[in-house]
């Protein structure tokens, strides 16, 4: 994350190549001021970015998705904008487990007593924010520990838990368990689901787009029940950032869920739905290049599709984030 992005423009007269101009565009995400530390204590693994001046200071533990890793860009930035960032591992992670299944939510617990206890955050409000697999997580976790969690950020979530996918130990298989509470797997969508007759994550061809398998898992209404996140259960604001052109998973649709949800409940607190119609799964930081066209998941290989288009990605990752940024300023404001 100390190292720039360096992206070399170059521009020409068509009528006389000679006449070219090029330029570098350096784009750095940590701004003047911020501290980067990497955290090492209580089990945990993650890098924690302070931003410049005296806090107590607005605070967000980010989590990455089924790629694994610490999401020190994301971090950065948010630092860079005041706001105070662990970007916490959890798998794929040196000191870590490889794959995410069966991980526990008591690490996570640890981890927010810790930003709780260590990290004064402002307005006593801990934010947690997950991306894809993250944003499930995220959800789930406003769910099991109220008391810890003053908000929650779902980019892209799953509104049900789901087994471990892409980023199953292979030697326990797409359908294994991917959370485990008091030792025990949460129930999850994959579980002997008789709905889900074929699965895209071990390399063959899926009869179309990754997220019908999806919607074929909820057809089972004891399953889809099962696997439900109690999102009523979160005790704040709520935020979902989804795409309505999502090729891995019905976020659009899912986010949806946990608003509609959260507002039949008389939730109590803000609930914020930015979904973009032309953006796909991977909607991610402001100005960047937008990689269209199929990937290899980090984990598994696989070759899959995010979907939207170049234009909706870009707008939904700036959007997004200025958005998200001002609604973390609104949790965690003191009265």
């Amino acid at each position: 994350v100390e190292r720039p992005l360096r992206s070399r423009l170059e521009a020409w007269d068509e009528s006389d190549a000679t006449q070219r101009a090029t330029a570098d565009l350096v784009q750095r995400w940590t701004g003047p001021g911020v501290r980067r530390r990497e955290v090492r204590e209580d089990g945990l693994v993650g890098t924690l970015f302070v931003p410049p001046g005296d806090g107590p200071h607005p605070t967000i533990v980010v989590l990455n998705g089924s790629g694994g890793g610490i999401n020190e860009q994301r971090g950065a930035l948010y630092a860079s904008r005041g706001v105070q960032a662990l970007a916490l591992g959890y798998f794929g992670v040196p000191g870590l487990p490889d794959h995410i299944t069966r991980t526990p939510l008591e690490y996570f617990e640890t981890a927010l007593h810790h930003v709780h206890r260590e990290l004064a955050p402002r307005g006593g409000v801990v934010v947690v924010s997950g991306q894809s697999r993250g944003g499930e997580l995220a959800l789930l976790l406003g769910a099991t520990y109220p008391g810890l969690v003053g908000a929650v950020v779902a980019y892209v979530p799953g509104a049900h838990v789901h087994g471990s996918q892409g980023a199953a130990d292979p030697a326990q298989g797409w359908d294994s368990p991917t959370w485990t509470l008091d030792g025990e797997p949460l129930p999850h969508l994959w579980q002997d689901n008789p709905g889900v007759t074929w699965q895209p994550w071990t390399g063959g061809p899926p009869p179309d787009r990754y997220r019908d398998v999806y919607v074929d898992g909820l057809r089972d209404r004891r399953f889809a029940a099962a696997s439900r996140i109690p999102v009523e259960r979160i005790a704040g604001p709520v935020a979902c950032v989804s795409g309505m052109a999502d090729g891995l998973w019905p976020s659009s649709m899912y986010a949806r869920q946990v608003v509609e949800t959260l507002r039949a409940a008389g939730h109590a607190h803000e609930t914020l739905l930015l979904d973009y119609p032309d953006a796909g799964h991977s909607i991610a930081l402001p100005h960047l290049p937008v990689a269209q066209g199929p990937t290899r998941h980090p984990v598994s290989g696989i070759e899959l599709s995010a979907g939207g288009t170049p234009a909706g990605n870009a707008f939904a990752d700036a959007d997004s984030f200025a958005q998200v940024r001002a609604f973390v300023e609104r949790a965690t404001r003191v009265p």
